[in-house]
């Protein structure tokens, strides 16, 4: 997969710049005219501004086991209405994995340093499963059990919720790396 960032979606006039229009677009240059497309470029809009005027366009080739079209498609630039644009590998960040020992983002149980598992509910020193029997088996006054605290942000809500600030800056290796030192 290849892409174009930063193509526009409207021409200086403000009409919509379509995916068929972008093709066109593609299909003009040279070897971009000996590329065989999978399937029609297609835009890809930001999640936090879907309606911009901008946007990034994907688009996948037939290649070789070795991706010599995509390497020599790699050198090109085209032209989307008046605005040049060069040919970038399509990449995808990964994700950071939650360690199943100490909840904590960007690294694995494999490599965890903790000595002690920690609770998804209670950030306990305990595992999760056996949360309800230290529950049970409390009897400290000022016990933190009963409560739901975050590991990572000591927020009100499970290590493992979608809602919490590590969980979505797992894309982003310096965005958790920030959260991590504060």
């Amino acid at each position: 997969m290849l892409k174009f960032s930063a193509v526009p979606t409207i021409t200086s006039d403000g009409r919509p710049v379509t995916a068929e229009a972008a093709a066109t677009c593609i299909k003009q240059h040279p070897e971009w005219a000996k590329a065989m497309l999978l399937e029609p470029p297609r835009f890809v809009h930001t999640k936090t501004n879907p309606d911009s005027l901008q946007a990034t366009l994907q688009v996948k080739v037939k290649d070789t086991q070795k991706a010599s079209v995509a390497m020599k498609l790699l050198e090109t630039s085209v032209s989307f209405v008046g605005i040049t644009r060069r040919c970038q590998p399509w990449t995808v960040s990964p994700t950071a994995r939650q360690c199943s020992t100490c909840l904590k983002w960007g690294h694995t149980a494999y490599i965890c340093r903790a000595r002690v598992p920690r609770c998804d509910q209670c950030a306990g020193p305990h595992l999760s499963a056996l949360h309800g029997q230290h529950v049970a088996s409390c009897r400290d006054p000022s016990c933190t059990h009963y409560g739901i605290k975050c590991t990572n942000c000591d927020q009100h809500h499970h290590a493992s919720s979608m809602s919490c600030a590590f969980f979505k800056a797992r894309s982003s290796p310096s965005q958790l790396q920030t959260l991590q030192k504060v």
